[in-house]
């Protein structure tokens, strides 16, 4: 359920990621369900629930030697690092849309006025209502100054966790060996989509060079299928 009367891109990628499969996109099923107004209460709500329900498993593994609290696919320790995923989302949604407005502003450019708002597209896709582009990043800084509270709040209660890391408005992560780390992180919009562009482009270079190697290394002569069959 997207909140059309809270102009929001947290919110619109708690809607757009509620029907994945992953364990994100599972808890954000556990938000989408609920109904608070402010996407911060929905979320709150989801945690504390699953905290709630975890402590009723716990005097159940205590009376009937289960193991129900081991075995929650979702715990609600998830939902710091869920609060960045959920960030991280919403900068993307929010780089969709600004490029599409570019790509308006250049067609208009170089046609005259085309009648045709890509802006107006991307934003039905994002799922937001669509906003004047200069109300863009104080939509983003407003969600990120929520979620900063909320993410405190959270971490103030699980303050039994070692290592609880920062919140920012985006963080890229890598992968080194069989440990993730953040290797960049912004606080402003402007910050997040210089990494972004970024990962775009080492992306491409990726998909390039598998390009390349599959190009090179594929048996085009179906040599290979001959002797497989004999």
């Amino acid at each position: 359920m997207t909140t059309k009367t809270i102009p929001s891109f947290v919110n619109a990628a708690i809607t757009a990621n509620s029907v994945k499969k992953s364990s994100f996109g599972k808890a954000t099923a556990l938000i989408e369900a609920r109904n608070e107004e402010h996407f911060t209460n929905r979320i709150g709500g989801a945690w504390a629930a699953l905290i709630a329900h975890r402590n009723n498993l716990r005097v159940q593994d205590e009376t009937e030697n289960t193991t129900l609290v081991r075995d929650m696919p979702i715990k609600p320790e998830m939902f710091l690092s869920l609060c960045q995923y959920l960030l991280n989302q919403a900068c993307w949604g929010a780089r969709r849309y600004i490029r599409a407005d570019e790509q308006t502003q250049i067609e208009e450019a170089v046609r005259g006025v085309t009648g045709i708002d890509f802006s107006e597209d991307i934003a039905d896709e994002v799922g937001i209502e669509p906003m004047d582009i200069t109300l863009l990043e104080a939509t983003l800084a407003e969600d990120y100054l929520c979620m900063l509270r909320l993410h405190s709040y959270m971490s103030g209660k699980m303050n039994y966790l070692q290592n609880i890391e920062d919140l920012y408005l985006y963080a890229n992560r890598e992968q080194e060996g069989e440990i993730w780390r953040i290797t960049d992180t912004a606080n402003t919009f402007d910050e997040a989509r210089e990494i972004m562009d970024e990962v775009i482009v080492k992306m491409r270079e990726r998909e390039e060079k598998q390009l390349v190697e599959d190009a090179a290394s594929t048996d085009f002569t179906g040599k290979s299928d001959r002797k497989a069959a004999a």
